[in-house]
């Protein structure tokens, strides 16, 4: 009985492989990291390894907006994001966009400026001068 529980087990476990590997054939980057890895590329270079980010995203709470901020922040790993309001902004900010929009005005609301658009929805922000 425990040898046909066990030969049972291996092949569910060979199974549960070859499904793994179709799938990954089909969609190999199903988080679409690597995206996520071009977008964020120069901003990236711009930001010490050790900095807090502020995080911005014109995406309301939900799963998009969970895969996007986890998609920013593995693209700029080791740098910690925080999303914005933060009880103590830092010096940078991330925004993050899905759309089109006035960017300028999405930092002014939260203390920041432009420094630098990337374009794709990917704009680096400096704390205003106060």
């Amino acid at each position: 009985m425990a040898a046909i529980a066990l030969l049972a087990s291996v092949a569910a476990a060979f199974q549960s492989f070859d499904i793994a590997r179709q799938l990954a054939q089909h969609s190999p980057d199903p988080f679409q990291i690597g995206i996520a890895l071009l977008r964020f590329s120069g901003l990236g270079a711009r930001l010490p390894a050790d900095a807090v980010v502020g995080y911005m995203s014109d995406l309301p709470p939900g799963n998009r907006a969970t895969l996007a901020f986890l998609q920013a922040q593995y693209a700029l790993a080791p740098r910690l994001l925080d999303p914005l309001p933060a009880r103590t902004p830092p010096q940078w900010a991330v925004g993050n966009f899905s759309r089109p929009l006035d960017v300028r005005e999405a930092g002014a609301r939260h203390g920041y400026v432009v420094e630098q658009d990337f374009g794709n929805g990917v704009v680096l922000y400096r704390k205003a001068v106060q």
